[in-house]
């Protein structure tokens, strides 16, 4: 077993864990270190993971581990790595979650699918975060759900709607603007969702003034611009002021 990572990896999860003996973090860190120098993949995600979830271990080794184990392209390592580094590196968080995207981690394909709507690490492109956000969103992740992106493949239910808000809007409508932009948006249709905000902003509608100002502000769908986000944020207050 001394040389055996594989046996190594499994007791020291044993111990992390309290599986057939008594648990014991600090004893199962020993045994499965042991098995991340021997170069176990497995095991050297399970240090970076460890770390991740409040383990003592320290930052430096955590992170090599999880360097060592993304490049032997271990998807969960992938994830991790790059969700680490999407604040300190943008550019290299980009990479390694849109390889652990394309590998099918639902989590990892939100994750880069709201990188490319905000330009973050990688140049915006609404085409590629509607990609990935529609693969997350389809494999049901909770998070993707919980900011309120919906299935494109059930968007043909929503097309009595979508044709009624059509209309309305053809008549000149500012709300059913703002609600269709709003729909439109949900199913990760950005470059129309941006359209029909300026068209109900254009219709007097404070909430689309509002939120093309923080839009711009982050940029988020659109190129940053401070400039156009006063603008916006001052004729949205305007307009607040103006219905009162």
């Amino acid at each position: 077993m001394a040389d055996d990572p594989a046996s190594l990896n499994r007791l020291g999860i044993w111990y992390v864990n309290g599986e057939n003996v008594a648990k014991d973090v600090r004893k199962g860190v020993v045994y499965i270190r042991r098995a991340a120098e021997l170069g176990h993949i497995g095991a050297q995600f399970n240090m970076a993971n460890l770390y991740n979830h409040g383990v003592d271990i320290p930052q430096e080794e955590a992170e090599r581990c999880a360097e060592r184990a993304a490049k032997a392209g271990d998807v969960h390592a992938q994830f991790l790595l790059g969700s680490w580094l999407q604040t300190r590196s943008p550019a290299a968080a980009a990479n390694w979650l849109e390889q652990s995207a394309r590998k099918g981690h639902a989590r990892a394909q939100l994750m880069i699918g709201e990188m490319y709507l905000r330009g973050q690490g990688v140049p915006r492109d609404n085409k590629l975060a509607k990609f990935w956000l529609a693969h997350a969103i389809e494999a049901g992740d909770a998070e993707a759900q919980r900011l309120g992106y919906a299935r494109p493949s059930q968007r043909h239910l929503q097309r009595s709607k979508e044709d009624s808000l059509k209309k309305m809007v053809l008549n000149g409508s500012g709300a059913a603007a703002l609600t269709y932009a709003k729909l439109l948006w949900q199913y990760l249709e950005f470059d129309e969702a941006i359209a029909m905000y300026l068209l109900a902003a254009e219709g007097g509608r404070g909430e689309a003034m509002a939120m093309l100002s923080d839009l711009y502000r982050r940029g988020v769908a659109v190129n940053q611009d401070q400039a156009l986000a006063d603008d916006w944020l001052i004729k949205s207050v305007d307009a607040e002021n103006f219905s009162q």
